[in-house]
């Protein structure tokens, strides 16, 4: 698979497809295993390797791009994540951005 020849998405259930930009056909999927909705992803900077998510509780997951198994659960935020990047193409610097409340 080429670096950013496909695009990729996840639904409400938390299902992730990668759709190749050349012909459009689904290329592979599979259910990501979190509790709640994800509202925030990001590939590494290979496009190949890792997939960051996050949730709407603060649980943030690296998984193995291709097979979507679990390679480490960052700490719990307690806030919604909104955003996520690999800092330096490295699966363990990720940066977030999370959704703050104040009353």
């Amino acid at each position: 698979m080429d670096k950013y020849s496909f695009v990729i998405s996840i639904d409400s259930e938390n299902l992730l497809r990668a759709w190749s930009v050349k012909t459009g056909i689904t290329t592979f999927s599979y259910k990501i295993s979190m509790k709640k909705r994800i509202t925030a992803a990001a590939v590494d900077e290979t496009g190949k390797q890792f997939l960051a998510v996050g949730n709407c509780i603060g649980e943030v997951q690296i998984l193995n791009m291709k097979s979507g198994g679990i390679l480490y659960n960052l700490p719990h935020t307690d806030s919604e994540v909104t955003s996520l990047k690999f800092l330096h193409g490295s699966k363990s610097s990720v940066l977030l951005s999370k959704m703050i409340f104040s009353e």
